[in-house]
């Protein structure tokens, strides 16, 4: 079937934004205020098992925090465990546009493409807006679509389907960007092509198309567009 993409289904963190290293240090100061010293790969072992359920409202943002310092071997009474949570929450908002991100959703808005932000996330989308306000990039996206909202991760297709739905295009005129094999598994089984972002992509990632920085989707989209165009010249 050939594709004519009208719209991007863009991951958040990663390809829009990113967390900087004085931010993985502010966190590893916060653990060790609750006595944890240990191995920060295995507090992020921890965090990738718990963030799920809470990314959909299965459990508490606290629930998951409480459950994340018992299993690196932290106990802490109610108050301080949901002084953590407050701590870390603050750490978590703490966010830096990539580098290309404002400028490449600007051309891509500036060319006619419809966008959406599709979010694995502890927070609704009404406050994702906030965040990408800060950051410049609110002008330039159509529509976010949080799994806090809809209560689906991004590897089913229940997830693409409601941004297609917000976007009001088909599945063959959309294309998800993202870098996690999770995520190209929930966009194939919607029918949705994909694009991985090398550089912060998972190790033998499988998408339709790839590109080395964002800078390279509006060259790429027009490939996909007009493919005999590109081919013969």
């Amino acid at each position: 079937m050939k594709r004519m993409i009208k719209a991007l289904i863009f991951d958040a963190d990663g390809p829009l934004y990113y967390r900087t290293e004085k931010v993985a240090l502010k966190l590893k100061s916060l653990l060790a205020v609750f006595g944890y010293h240990g191995d920060m790969r295995k507090f992020k072992q921890a965090y990738e098992i718990e963030k799920f359920k809470a990314y959909v409202r299965a459990e508490s943002e606290a629930a998951m925090d409480h459950n994340i310092l018992q299993s690196i071997g932290v106990q802490t009474s109610p108050a301080e465990a949901k002084r953590f949570a407050k701590e870390f929450d603050a750490i978590q908002r703490q966010i830096t546009a990539t580098a290309d991100a404002v400028a490449v959703l600007r051309q891509l808005k500036t060319e006619g493409y419809k966008i959406c932000v599709l979010t694995d996330s502890f927070y609704a989308s009404k406050e994702k807006w906030q965040w990408f306000s800060a950051l410049g990039m609110d002008a330039y996206i159509d529509h976010i679509v949080s799994s806090y909202d809809i209560r689906k991760l991004k590897d089913t297709p229940e997830a693409y389907q409601a941004s297609l739905d917000a976007l009001d295009v088909s599945a063959n005129e959309a294309v998800f960007v993202g870098h996690q094999q999770y995520e190209m598994t929930g966009a194939h089984a919607a029918n949705v092509a994909s694009i991985a972002v090398l550089p912060i992509a998972t190790p033998t990632i499988q998408a339709d198309y790839a590109v080395n920085s964002l800078s390279q989707l509006p060259r790429l989209l027009k490939q996909i567009n007009e493919p005999v165009k590109w081919l013969s010249s």
